[in-house]
C-alpha cells in the first residue's frame, strides 16, 4: 500500500546517475552480484555479517496474511524493477535466477503471498511493454553471436 512501505527504499535511479560503478561483467557470480551495491539495497536482499549460510537473496519476513504478503510482493518487485533502471546496471547477468534460487516455492502459507505479488507485477509490467519482443530477441541473439566469434 501506498505510504505504509516499511521496506527500505533503494536510491531513485531516475533522477540522479549513480556515482558507484555497479556494472558486472556477463556470466557473473554470486560474488559479483553481491558486490553490485544496488543489489543489496533492495529490501528482500539480506547479507549476514557473521554467517554467508544465512544471506539470502530473497529474504522476507514472516506473513501475517496472505493478501499483506502480495501486497509487499508488489512494491518487492517496483524495487526491483527500479533497480533494475538504473543507468549503471548491466542486463544479462541473470540477476533475477539469483533471486530465485532463494525462494521456497514449497511454502504454502502465508509467505507464499511475497513470491506469488513479486511474480506477478512483474507480470504486469511485461504485459504493459510496447516492445516488438521478437526483433529485440533478434537483437540480442546477433550481439551474443557476434561476441562468441571474438
Amino acid at each position: 500500500m501506498p505510504g505504509t512501505t516499511t521496506s527500505k527504499p533503494i536510491r531513485d535511479t531516475k533522477s540522479a546517475k549513480s556515482n558507484t560503478a555497479t556494472r558486472p561483467s556477463v556470466g557473473t557470480d554470486d560474488n559479483q552480484v553481491n558486490k553490485q551495491s544496488g543489489f543489496l539495497a533492495l529490501p528482500f536482499v539480506h547479507r549476514s555479517k557473521h554467517d554467508l549460510k544465512k544471506s539470502s537473496n530473497w529474504h522476507v519476513p514472516p506473513a501475517k496474511n496472505y493478501e499483506q504478503a502480495c501486497q509487499q510482493g508488489h512494491e518487492y518487485a517496483a524495487h526491483f524493477v527500479r533497480y533494475l533502471q538504473d543507468p549503471d546496471y548491466a542486463f544479462g547477468v541473470n540477476t533475477l535466477g539469483h533471486i530465485v534460487k532463494d525462494i521456497d516455492f514449497n511454502n504454502n502459507g502465508n509467505a507464499k503471498g511475497y513470491w506469488v505479488g513479486f511474480f506477478s507485477y512483474l507480470e504486469r509490467l511485461l504485459h504493459a511493454q510496447d516492445m516488438d519482443v521478437f526483433a529485440d530477441v533478434e537483437r540480442i541473439n546477433a550481439h551474443l553471436t557476434m561476441r562468441s566469434k571474438l
